[in-house]
């Protein structure tokens, strides 16, 4: 007897355990392999390769599961960057130049010579400083290398100011990019009569006469400063990408004001609404969800953004407000919900959902094909040195090569919450005849100790 209860346990426990590893077999996606696509090069290059919905569909939420192989299942280090336009400025930089000599003209122009400091770059305009106010001045600016060859670098410039008639002075010169380390600066008609503000007018037997003074006005220069222009980045601003976002009629209720969008996981950060009332006026609340809600819970889903969308059209009166901003966020469903009206049903469809624009950076080799690895949930990607090395080169070399993932081998489904695990049907069969076995095992057991009492 006991022989028996001992090979029936074993008839019992191996075909439970492999009945529950062939469940949890089946329940596993494979990964996806996809070639990454990009013109062949002569040398080493940074290669940005931009996601596509089906990685996005597949991948993790943190993308721990993307690796980077060559053409003979190498490893190859890379980093997951954010697409981001850098921002340029352009700023200005003083040059400084020696004390300028004057030198007075035909009696009528001025003309002030300055020369570079030592290690200063050529300036590309300057700038007068002059207590004078109503005036018009014309400017011609000349530079040279060695003072002896004059080239003109600015002619016919005016200088003005405006303050009799409005708050407007002009004071500035500009030219092109140069060598030159001496400058010359002409002033035309530096000496000029300008009459008096007063007039004296006298009435008489001979009609009226009209006397005004005149006084010789010479052109007052301050200082006279150089400067130059430099474009320099100022930050960067991350790209949005446009992204499909479909509206699911079936799913969305315009009477109680919930609307349903499907996506492929992509990240967005934005969504553009439109509606056709025009007069719509409501508080909302977005909402993001990867598995269908189940009857009876509280919330459709991760809140993820709420306030007020706005739309009015009156006669000439056109405002809209119909955007949602929100963290990325990667989701396959999202939940529009309004507040109800007793009035006109709402209408609202979606004109435009934007995200960022993950980028997988590496360096590629010539002459070597790779492919993107993605969808294993299990799988975690090995932390390599090189990554810091490809951090650095990012920051100081800006060229990348763009590449897309071409397509996958096998495209698994995305990675479910232990949630949609336990609404698999196979799953739960499996777990029901695994229980009945180990029920049996039990009961066999105890009949065992049964017969030896």
């Amino acid at each position: 007897m006991n022989f028996l209860n001992h090979r029936l346990s074993r008839m019992v426990l191996w075909p439970g355990i492999g009945c529950l590893l062939a469940t949890l077999a089946a329940g596993a996606a494979p990964a996806s392999r996809a070639p990454i696509v990009f013109l062949p090069q002569a040398r080493e290059e940074l290669v940005a390769v931009t996601l596509s919905s089906n990685v996005f569909a597949a991948s993790r939420d943190d993308f721990a599961d993307l690796r980077v192989l060559d053409d003979v299942g190498q490893p190859v280090p890379f980093v997951l960057e954010t697409a981001a336009a850098r921002n340029q400025t352009t700023v200005r930089r003083d040059c400084s130049v020696s004390a300028p000599q004057a030198r007075e003209r035909d009696g009528q122009s001025l003309e002030l010579t300055s020369a570079l400091l030592p290690d200063v770059p050529s300036p590309t305009g300057l700038t007068i400083d002059t207590p004078l106010r109503d005036f018009r001045q014309r400017v011609k600016v000349e530079g040279s290398g060695d003072g002896a060859a004059w080239q003109v670098l600015a002619d016919g410039a005016v200088l003005y100011d405006l303050s009799r008639f409005v708050d407007v002075r002009q004071l500035e010169v500009s030219w092109g990019a140069n060598s030159c380390r001496r400058f010359r600066v002409t002033f035309f008609d530096a000496t000029r009569d300008r009459p008096d503000n007063v007039r004296e007018v006298t009435s008489g037997t001979s009609g009226t006469n009209v006397r005004q003074n005149v006084r010789t006005e010479p052109f007052r220069v301050n200082s006279v400063r150089y400067w130059r222009t430099e474009t320099v980045e100022s930050g960067s601003t991350p790209v949005r990408k446009e992204y499909l976002l479909t509206q699911d009629a079936a799913a969305s209720k315009p009477k109680t004001g919930q609307f349903v969008f499907h996506s492929s996981r992509e990240p967005l950060t934005r969504i553009m609404f439109a509606t056709t009332n025009r007069l719509f006026h409501r508080n909302y609340r977005l909402y993001g969800r990867n598995e269908p809600a189940k009857i009876g819970e509280g919330a459709p889903g991760r809140l993820l953004a709420s306030g007020m969308l706005t739309q009015i059209r009156f006669q000439e009166i056109s405002r809209t407000d119909m955007t949602v901003e929100f963290p990325a966020s990667r989701f396959y469903e999202y939940v529009l919900t309004c507040e109800p009206s007793a009035g006109e049903e709402a209408d609202i469809t979606v004109a435009r959902a934007e995200g960022i624009l993950p980028q997988v950076i590496f360096a590629a080799t010539p002459d070597r094909s790779y492919a993107l690895i993605f969808g294993d949930p299990t799988s975690e990607y090995p932390a390599l040195p090189e990554v810091a090395a490809i951090r650095t080169l990012l920051a100081n070399h800006g060229r990348l090569i763009d590449a897309t993932v071409g397509t996958a081998a096998d495209t698994p489904a995305a990675p479910r919450s232990w949630r949609a695990w336990l609404n698999s049907t196979s799953i739960m069969i499996g777990a029901m005849i695994v229980a009945g076995l180990l029920l049996t095992l039990v009961l066999v057991s105890a009949g065992r100790k049964m017969n030896k009492v």
